[in-house]
């Protein structure tokens, strides 16, 4: 395990010793990279899913996660999994994006609901975009198709879920690893909690979306096909963007496939949100099962469903935004604001 680990810790040592020579070798490149990935932040995660983020954490915390996720009991059930909350996880997976579905998954288990097997396989079930991105990021705003963004949403769902029911099959429960369930209760998030989680969560995801593009930025001069072939790895953001613009005829696909893979970055925030107990071996392995399936339903979903819709109000509402500079700024200071107010409530509470 120590060989593994000092291994692992080599190679991310020399792929920081690489990135900060192509830093200082071609810095003009560097900012055009962080600049491409800012633009994607405010052109299409921030409109498309701080909202969401917020609105989403309010419903599904406290009993409307146990209610909304009654649904979702039968494929738990099937997965083998006993715990009534653990719908709720993939619930949260699939309506708030894989953050808050990463982040419920270690809740639970910190908790004792569930096992770090069905942790993995809940992560494997539940760790996809969330529609907010998925259908009005990918769909509206890159495609200019709303169907086609829900065809998408709804493909990689069906495709996560079977993923989940497969792995159940494949995956052994280790003997250490026994159920601690505890007598835990729903807890409700108000409307400042939810502001700030979302704060949290959209700061992570575009600060690994600046990152890989900043990497991505290199591969520029190569060709389109050369981006995406690089952002299909990295991130998922990036990956989309490229193909819309140059994949033609075949942009549908390109998208279902970055999605798919969703690229290292999807990965590490995975990892920083549900713990380090958790593996994520089944959610790496999965993919190679989840990429056929999901391009299998689109193609299923797309021969029935129409294709063409009309997303003029999308282009009117981005047609009047800020310039990249002032909304970061705005956004910055809107988190800044919200994490000292916060800090002063918890003094508060302290003191009383």
């Amino acid at each position: 395990m120590q060989k593994k680990g000092s291994w692992a810790r080599i190679g991310v040592w020399l792929l920081c010793a690489a990135a900060m020579c192509l830093f200082l070798g071609d810095p003009s490149t560097a900012a055009k990279g962080v600049q491409s990935g800012l633009r994607a932040c405010v052109e299409t995660i921030i409109p498309t899913m701080f909202p969401f983020f917020v609105f989403s954490r309010m419903l599904l915390s406290g009993e409307g996660a146990k209610w909304l996720s009654w649904p979702l009991r039968p494929l738990t059930a099937a997965m083998g999994i006993a715990s009534p909350k653990a719908a709720s996880a993939i619930l949260c997976g699939w309506m708030g994006g894989f953050a808050a579905g990463a982040a419920q998954v270690g809740q639970l288990y910190q908790s004792g609901e569930i096992t770090k097997r069905e942790g993995a396989l809940l992560l494997v079930a539940g760790t996809v975009s969330g529609p907010s991105f998925v259908a009005a990021g990918v769909g509206g705003r890159l495609l200019g198709s709303l169907t086609v963004g829900w065809v998408l949403f709804a493909a990689q769902c069906a495709a996560s879920a079977l993923c989940g029911i497969v792995f159940s099959f494949l995956l052994s429960e280790r003997e250490r690893d026994v159920l601690r369930r505890a007598a835990t209760q729903y807890q409700a998030c108000d409307a400042a909690q939810a502001v700030t989680q979302a704060v949290q969560s959209t700061s992570v995801l575009c600060g690994y979306v600046t990152l890989f593009s900043f990497l991505s930025a290199y591969a520029q001069p190569f060709g389109n096909a050369a981006r995406y072939g690089i952002c299909f790895f990295l991130e998922v953001t990036n990956a989309c963007i490229a193909a819309a613009q140059g994949g033609g005829a075949f942009r549908v696909v390109l998208c279902a496939s970055a999605l798919s893979a969703m690229g290292a970055s999807v990965f590490l925030q995975v990892r920083a949100f549900a713990g380090k107990e958790i593996s994520l071996k089944a959610l790496l392995l999965s993919r190679l099962l989840h990429l056929p399936l999901m391009l299998f339903l689109v193609k299923c979903l797309l021969s029935v469903l129409p294709m063409a819709q009309s997303v003029a109000a999308w282009n009117e509402v981005y047609a009047s935004r800020l310039p990249v500079d002032a909304a970061c700024i705005l956004f910055v200071l809107c988190a800044l604001m919200v994490n000292g107010s916060t800090g002063g409530l918890r003094n508060r509470k302290k003191r009383v």
